[in-house]
């Protein structure tokens, strides 16, 4: 049977994550999800489909080894995931502090007259 409407394209594609869960439980190992989307990028639409998630255990001594997010290219940096979640935990403190810290009073300036 023949493809119905079917036609030839040209464009690109890649995959990428989208979403980054982590899991701090208590009393138990924290895990980190990754899920993934499929990105087509075609002369006339661009077409995004969740297709799927790959997942770590944390292991304080593992190693990362560092890429540069604009090339994927190894920077021959490394961090452990210890560190890794030290920084993730910093980011969560900073940000809940901002959250929770009222802003400072408006004190309205004295107009001159």
């Amino acid at each position: 049977m023949a493809d119905y409407k079917a036609q030839e394209i040209s464009g690109s594609a890649w995959q990428r994550c989208y979403k980054v869960t982590v899991l701090n439980n208590r009393n138990s190992t924290p895990t980190i999800t990754f899920d993934e989307q499929k990105v087509y990028l075609m002369p006339d639409r661009e077409v995004v489909l969740n297709v799927d998630s790959c997942s770590a255990t944390f292991d304080p001594q593992g190693v990362i080894d560092v890429r540069n997010p604009e090339t994927g290219e190894l920077t021959g940096a490394t961090v452990t995931q210890a560190e890794l979640y030290a920084i993730v935990y910093s980011l969560y403190i900073q940000t809940a502090t901002a959250r929770d810290t009222p802003p400072a009073p408006f004190i309205q300036p004295n107009s001159p007259g």
